[in-house]
């Protein structure tokens, strides 16, 4: 019986870097979409009615450069951190071993982790 279950955790184990990689990748591009719409925005007002797949600032940049400013910087920060966060997942996943899971290396990049993940959730609610 443990044997099964030993393959398949070994199974899903497998699998989770490949998508924290997916979603360090997503993240990534999506960071990168929105600072090139927001430097194409400077000479195109228009362009921050459809900054990235649908996200319309346009009333924001018009009311006042600042907040728009502003408000994509958080935007980008946030998923940088989610990619950030990503990157320690993959880096723990890529050191993990089954017979001795928590070495001091492991618990490491956890604490890390959780520090990340609570500066994320700070900054999603500014």
């Amino acid at each position: 019986m443990e044997t099964k279950a030993q393959t398949r955790t070994e199974q899903i184990l497998k699998i989770m870097p490949i998508l924290a990689w997916a979603a360090f990748i997503g993240f990534t591009i999506e960071a990168g979409a929105i600072l090139i719409s927001y430097g194409v925005s400077f000479g195109n007002e228009g362009a921050a009615k459809d900054l990235y797949q649908g996200l319309d600032l346009y009333a924001l940049r018009q009311l006042n450069f600042g907040y728009y400013t502003q408000s994509v910087s958080f935007l980008v920060a946030l998923l940088i951190m989610k990619s950030v966060l990503c990157y320690l997942v993959i880096k723990t996943l890529s050191q993990f071993n089954l017979r001795h899971p928590f070495t001091m290396d492991v618990a490491s990049r956890l604490e890390q982790i959780s520090y990340w993940a609570f500066g994320t959730w700070v900054v999603t609610m500014l």
